[in-house]
């Protein structure tokens, strides 16, 4: 292996190219560390933040939900209440309209 001298930061590092690693290499780790924890924290608070948003959104669409189900099943119950008075109103129709006819008959004859 080639042997080199390298200049970081104004550090000399002047061991073999290898599997070892080099002061430079320490050095650039060293420097570049509290960036990449401050990257990190500031991915984990974003998270956080968009987690706890996502759960606000998903408890508003589940309050949204439940009354969007009451307002259903408040229609349903009028509806059924409608059909029912319907069914009265077509049977008194049919009554109405059979006595029509029997007076019809008996004034005809």
């Amino acid at each position: 292996m080639a042997s080199a001298v390298v200049r970081h930061d104004g550090i000399t590092c002047g061991r073999e190219l290898g599997d070892e690693p080099c002061a430079v290499r320490s050095c650039w780790t060293a420097r570049i560390r509290p960036h990449l924890k401050k990257y990190y924290i500031s991915l984990r608070k974003k998270l956080q933040a968009e987690r706890e948003e996502a759960a606000r959104k998903q408890e508003e669409l589940q309050a949204q939900l439940q009354a969007q189900q009451a307002a259903l099943e408040e229609n349903q119950s009028l509806l059924r209440q409608a059909q029912e008075e319907v069914k009265g109103m077509h049977t008194k129709f049919k009554e109405t309209n059979a006595l029509l006819r029997v007076v019809l008959k008996l004034q005809k004859d």
